[in-house]
């Protein structure tokens, strides 16, 4: 389930557009829907994501209950690629035993920019693994809405040409033998580039 946290901030604060009350409604959601999963894909991995603001304290305070996730998946944006509490992600990963994924990370800033995409893509993935990230999950590769978009920002493809960020962390990953996306069909528009390290 994708940034759960947003469902609970606005139960908590704009009443008639949420959908859980607190964590513990959220979590039992959770829950309900890890059983089923596993009942019919015992081998899935399950997982929920947090990316609202504090959603490193959400994180690491155990608002997601560590039971019925697989690995845990954080979502960060800011323009310095810094990831908040580090050292107690390092010991967060060591406790828990589970997999930490960075799920969603870009730039927070609104402008349109190839270098500030570009740095802070090597300071997340950077960071994030100095950290103790197992994994980590671009938003988004592409951008198929005409023309520069607010949202375009985002995109590691810009009218169908790889924008500098995208050539240099495929040419990381190539040569560290890590599959990218590059090994799959062209033809083939994805909202995520991936990497794991």
């Amino acid at each position: 389930m994708n940034e759960i946290d947003a469902l609970v901030f606005w139960s908590t604060f704009i009443r008639s557009w949420g959908v859980f009350p607190n964590w513990n409604k959220a979590n039992e959601f959770v829950c309900r829907m890890y059983k089923d999963i596993k009942r019919l894909h015992p081998k899935g991995q399950v997982t929920v994501s947090v990316g609202w603001a504090w959603a490193q304290n959400h994180t690491l305070d155990g608002s997601v209950y560590e039971g019925c996730v697989d690995y845990f998946d954080l979502h960060l944006y800011n323009d310095s690629g810094d990831v908040p509490r580090c050292e107690d992600f390092k010991k967060f990963t060591a406790q828990k035993g589970k997999k930490l994924q960075l799920g969603e990370f870009e730039q927070k800033s609104k402008s349109y920019s190839d270098s500030l995409q570009e740095k802070v893509t090597y300071q997340f993935l950077k960071n994030a693994k100095n950290c103790g990230f197992q994994s980590a999950m671009s938003w988004r590769l592409s951008d198929v809405r005409p023309g520069h978009n607010e949202e375009a920002r985002y995109s590691y493809e810009s009218a169908g040409q790889w924008r500098p960020a995208l050539k240099w962390l495929n040419t990381q990953l190539w040569a560290q033998g890590i599959p990218t996306w590059q090994q799959y069909s062209k033809n083939r528009r994805r909202r995520y580039s991936h990497s794991a390290w």
